[in-house]
């Protein structure tokens, strides 16, 4: 089946510059309709300066505000000032799901602003969609969800957090609609959510949109979708600068990877970077083997 889907990335002011430098390789290898930044009026002033016409801004706003997130956070946290400096990590997951309030089309791609993909990737397998999943398992992440949907028992060995997921509209809109029904405390969907979380998770990661919209369909719509294996490097800038990265780089990762996140709070040692970019290390050594054994110095 080819579909064509809008690219949908909640962005931070700091998430600008990955983003775009990322942008020519989604187009190359998805099939992208549109893409569509959710930010607040800093990033739309950003995404106005780069003047592309591929990208669509939504503001955030419109949806959930920053503030608000911040405040139900204070509240139940008691003021704890280590929640609250996470208030942008669950507003994010938050817009990615508020998206499917104002998607006309039948499915959209969510994707990190920090990941690339190195190769083509079909998101559609016959009538159903891929679900690309790793090994990550954060107890946290199940716990909410159990508080959440305390009724869908089943769960998957792997994980659904891939730094991207196709996500089926009507499919999202139901998952919130049954969040608003719950009998836990709050006015909204995403407050009832922050109170599901337990409190010593609250600082941390506590809720994960990709897992819960995973473990959804797992129980309800099992028949949506078919599981491949997603490798990504998501440390690709412990070993490599972007803006070095050579057409030999990419070409050494590709043989173990689908996708390379670089995230701007890694930076990569000066002989890391060397070993990594050896021609001769690239020729004699397998890219994720070496990658693993160098990760521990990284650290």
């Amino acid at each position: 089946m080819s579909v064509k889907y809008n690219v949908v990335s909640p962005l931070a002011e700091k998430d600008i510059n990955a983003y775009y430098r990322g942008l020519d390789n989604l187009e190359k290898y998805l099939d992208v309709k549109k893409f569509v930044v959710i930010g607040n009026d800093r990033v739309r002033i950003k995404i106005k300066e780069h003047d592309d016409n591929r990208v669509q801004f939504v503001d955030e706003n419109q949806f959930v505000s920053y503030s608000e997130i911040k405040s139900i956070i204070q509240r139940v946290s008691n003021n704890d000032e280590k929640c609250m400096r996470r208030t942008g990590w669950y507003l994010q997951q938050f817009l990615k799901f508020s998206y499917s309030l104002i998607c006309d089309d039948e499915y959209y791609l969510l994707w990190d602003a920090d990941t690339m993909p190195i190769h083509r990737h079909d998101m559609f397998n016959g009538d159903r969609i891929f679900f690309d999943m790793k090994t990550e398992h954060h107890k946290p992440y199940y716990d909410t969800f159990s508080k959440i949907f305390p009724q869908y028992g089943r769960r998957n060995e792997l994980s659904y957090i891939s730094e991207h997921m196709i996500v089926k509209t009507t499919i999202m809109r139901k998952l919130i609609d049954e969040i608003k029904e719950l009998n836990i405390s709050g006015e909204t969907w995403y407050e009832k959510i922050l109170n599901a979380v337990d409190i010593n998770d609250l600082a941390e990661s506590g809720f994960a949109d990709y897992e819960t919209y995973g473990l959804y369909c797992l129980n309800k719509y099992p028949d949506l979708y078919v599981e491949r294996k997603w490798d990504s490097l998501r440390p690709a800038s412990s070993f490599f600068k972007y803006e070095k990265m050579r057409d030999c780089d990419y070409k050494w990762l590709l043989k173990d990877y689908d996708a390379v996140s670089f995230e701007a709070s890694r930076k990569v040692k000066r002989i890391i970077n060397i070993i990594c970019r050896s021609s001769y290390i690239q020729k004699k050594y397998s890219c994720k083997k070496l990658l693993e054994k160098l990760h521990q110095f990284t650290i």
